[in-house]
């Protein structure tokens, strides 16, 4: 029996061994944050932890030197920042394609995200984009591409879905589209500058946006999505710089088609008021020069 008891210990021993050891183990260390290869033919890695925990402002670098070789991050580890309590800052550079679901969920002191200009689309969140910065007090935001996230329980929500804490919000000229429900419910922006890569706002991308009172639709834009600016309570005021008017639907309320003053350029203006969807809006103004 006792024998057996032994055995059985040291079985037990062996297991728990082994479980703290593949938890914590990795291929190199770089300036404190640990990786493991992903791909050694490609030169890729991805990051799985680091050597003191996470704190402060973290850059995650686009690549690294290890033994004279610059190996590209393109991954990091799933929920690898989730509960990390004295994060403040996050940098993601554009060599990585997918955060995961619950990635930053509950760092309850991460203000600054910044999202590196890119030219590919950064995936958040699988299917359940919400959780990304769940319980995250973000404050300044800088989106330098496209977002892509799935339909979750939630509808389809971004995972930046009524983060009121967001007053200073950037999205740099890497941007094609704003995609649905991007800033849904964002009443802590202020100040809203959309670059003139954009060709597509997505629906109910500004819904709930209650302190913009104005801001400009670049002439890059060809399309407004469903209810894009609803509920926008402080709204008085729209700018559209192209001649040709985007297609919208439904993306304005009745009291805001009664009330908004939307701006076009002056040569176009007839060409708005004739448009379908634009008919709808009582208070169009031209601006510039007549004779343009």
């Amino acid at each position: 029996m006792k024998i057996k008891s032994i055995k059985s210990l040291l079985a037990k021993t062996c297991l728990l061994t082994t479980k703290k050891t593949s938890d914590n183990k990795y291929d190199f260390e770089i300036d404190g944050l640990r990786y493991n290869i992903v791909s050694l033919s490609d030169l890729t890695c991805k990051l799985v932890g680091s050597a003191n925990g996470f704190a402060g402002d973290i850059v995650i670098p686009t690549n690294v030197t290890y033994q004279n070789k610059t190996i590209a991050v393109v991954e990091i580890a799933a929920r690898l920042f989730e509960g990390c309590s004295k994060l403040t800052g996050i940098t993601i550079p554009n060599t990585i394609a997918i955060i995961s679901d619950k990635m930053f969920a509950d760092c309850t002191k991460l203000r600054r995200v910044e999202i590196e200009d890119g030219a590919t689309a950064l995936g958040l969140g699988y299917n359940r984009p919400r959780g990304v910065f769940r319980n995250c007090p973000i404050t300044s935001l800088y989106i330098g591409r496209n977002l892509s996230y799935s339909a979750d329980d939630w509808g389809g929500f971004s995972p930046f879905y009524k983060k009121k804490t967001i007053t200073d919000l950037k999205i740099s000229n890497s941007v094609t589209e704003i995609s649905d429900y991007s800033f849904y419910g964002c009443d802590g922006i202020i100040n809203l500058t959309i670059p003139n890569s954009v060709t597509k706002i997505g629906a109910h991308a500004f819904e709930g946006c209650n302190g913009i009172t104005s801001f400009t639709i670049p002439e890059s834009v060809t399309e407004i999505g469903d209810s894009a600016f609803s509920g926008c309570a402080a709204l008085t005021t729209l700018y559209f710089l192209s001649v040709n008017p985007p297609a919208i639907t439904n993306s304005f309320t009745n009291n805001q088609s009664m009330t908004l003053n939307v701006f076009v350029p002056h040569k176009a203006l007839k060409t708005y008021q004739n448009a379908e969807e634009w008919k709808d809006l009582w208070n169009l103004h031209g601006f510039g020069n007549t004779t343009d």
